[in-house]
């Protein structure tokens, strides 16, 4: 495959990073502060994971490729799970794929762009497991290949680009509109509709808060993904990674019975998916079913020991079922995994509260205050008063 027919597919290829007209793409995102004062606030909240994450963000409108991926890794380090950043790492995949492509033909390595492809599809598809309706603003922020440039598109398609301006401006009520609009010339022939339009317009309609419109987008895409299941050219997203998102949306409107058997689905498909346990547990959570919580969460970590949110996680549940002692040693290795996760030494305080240990909640709580960030208001002014309350 030439260069030039990779940049293609990776441009073409990914849910949510279909062609786009030259007014439309690369647009520079909107921050929510200036770049001296978003860099402040990450060297004062180095903890974090949203400060960093907003500075990558800053780094991104400069193109300075280095400064966003350490910003973005610098999020990940402190919140495993933190999906934005995830997803950043994944298009600064995209962003910098000219600069591979240039080294490929300056080394004569014909395997660069495509481990950047692969590398983009993975870290892409590990967002998506985090978060499945995560904010793709940065769809909209990605320059151009030089393939692409100077490419026509039908009129048909501006709608589309110019709703990935509007994603990098963060009106995404306006890109929900934009969106629905191009989906509505599809008719009811809602599967047939690129890939691409019904992901973006599935995320939009979860985004502004209509649920019900995402439903019939992600059922069309399940469809699209099992027919081209064996398709090397398919698109970053698969079958089961549809299915799980269309399992949240069940679960977060109610629809627990439903949501329980798409996710079993998606088990019998992938019995690697850990993220379809923590979602099993959460929802047997919900309804005080604790013992097959537990059995949930042991899951998870067992088949992904590498993630602390998952010990984190452990721990409350079994705090929540009054299992402390249990709770005490999970929390406690959560904090060893993620020593930067302010959140840890919190719960680690509340539990040594319940288990009158006043000595452990105040060294926990002095923790977390060290650790946390300001965003972390409530929590902060709790941890002071139960502090001044302790004996």
């Amino acid at each position: 495959m030439t260069n030039a027919r990779r940049l293609l597919v990776v441009a073409l290829g990914a849910g949510a990073l279909a062609a786009c007209p030259a007014q439309a793409c690369a647009q520079r995102i909107k921050l929510s502060a200036s770049f001296k004062d978003l860099q402040q606030v990450a060297r004062r909240d180095s903890n974090d994971a949203a400060a960093h994450y907003n500075l990558g963000l800053a780094y991104w409108n400069r193109k300075r490729w280095d400064e966003v991926e350490r910003a973005f890794r610098t999020a990940v380090d402190i919140e495993y799970r933190f999906a934005l950043a995830h997803l950043g790492l994944s298009f600064l995949q995209s962003a910098r794929l000219e600069e591979v492509a240039d080294r490929e033909r300056k080394l004569g390595d014909s395997t660069l762009v495509t481990a950047a492809v692969e590398e983009r599809r993975r870290l892409y598809q590990r967002a998506i497991m985090f978060d499945p309706f995560v904010d793709h603003r940065l769809a909209g922020a990605i320059p151009r290949p030089r393939a692409l440039r100077g490419m026509i598109l039908i009129r048909f398609w501006s709608g589309y680009g110019q709703a990935l301006t509007d994603l990098a401006d963060g009106k995404e009520e306006q890109a929900y509109r934009r969106l629905s609009k191009v989906l509505d010339a599809y008719g009811t022939q809602r599967d047939t509709a690129p890939a691409g339009l019904l992901w973006l317009h599935a995320l939009a309609s979860v985004r502004t808060d209509r649920p019900e419109e995402a439903s019939p987008d992600l059922e069309a895409l399940v469809k699209q993904a099992e027919r081209r299941e064996t398709d090397s050219t398919a698109m970053d997203l698969r079958a089961k990674e549809y299915r799980y998102a269309l399992a949240l949306l069940r679960q977060r409107t109610g629809q627990i019975d439903e949501a329980e058997g798409l996710y079993r689905d998606v088990l019998g498909e992938d019995l690697g998916m850990y993220m379809v346990h923590v979602r099993l547990a959460d929802l047997y959570e919900t309804g005080g079913a604790w013992d097959l919580a537990l059995a949930e969460r042991e899951e998870a970590l067992a088949l992904n020991p590498d993630d602390p949110t998952s010990m984190l996680e452990l721990g409350l549940t079994l705090g929540k079922a009054g299992r402390l002692a249990a709770a005490d040693s999970a929390l406690r290795a959560a904090a060893r995994a993620a020593p930067r996760d302010a959140r840890v030494p919190y719960y680690l305080g509340l539990v040594a509260v319940a288990r009158h240990q006043p000595d452990v909640a105040r060294e926990a709580f002095e923790r977390f205050l060290a650790l946390a960030p300001s965003r972390y208001a409530d929590r902060i002014a709790d941890a002071r008063r139960r502090l001044d309350a302790l004996p």
